[in-house]
């Protein structure tokens, strides 16, 4: 049976106890990693310069293809900079290397539709309190690994 790495489980334990819940189920039989819980405004600045270059003083894409966010952390806040954070960034975790695959948009599809049935499911039983949507389901700026609330 898989389960989190000290790491992950750090991690996890920065999030809102719906995210928690979810994920605790899941691990049962999905094995994943968490990539991001809560990110200080700095954290989440450093990603949100990725893909960019500042010009003249304000930072433009220079990059789409490299962009994590849209969000700065100062004064446009990300889910994941709330305390406990509303995000959860989570992706699929492999047994044989490379253990994370980012191009795999195929097997980060198959587990966000498996995530996404666990939440209906604690949902419709009362087991969580929130709903929670998934970055895969976005139009504008697919965001597979992330959940909030």
């Amino acid at each position: 049976m898989p389960k989190f790495s000290k790491s992950s489980l750090s991690k996890l334990e920065t999030c809102h106890q719906d995210l928690q819940t979810v994920f605790h189920y899941v691990i049962k039989t999905q094995d994943c990693t968490i990539i991001h819980g809560h990110r200080t405004p700095e954290e989440q600045f450093e990603l949100f310069q990725k893909g960019r270059s500042e010009v003249n003083g304000i930072w433009r894409v220079t990059d789409p293809a490299r962009v994590v966010t849209y969000k700065n952390g100062y004064n446009d806040k990300s889910k994941h900079n709330a305390y406990p954070s509303l995000a959860v960034d989570v992706m699929p975790y492999y047994g044989i290397k490379p253990h994370i695959r980012w191009d795999d948009f195929e097997g980060m599809k198959a587990f966000g539709n498996y995530v996404k049935g666990v939440i209906d499911m604690m949902i419709k039983y009362g087991t969580i309190d929130n709903n929670i949507t998934w970055g895969g389901d976005w139009k504008s700026f697919l965001d597979y690994p992330h959940w909030q609330i």
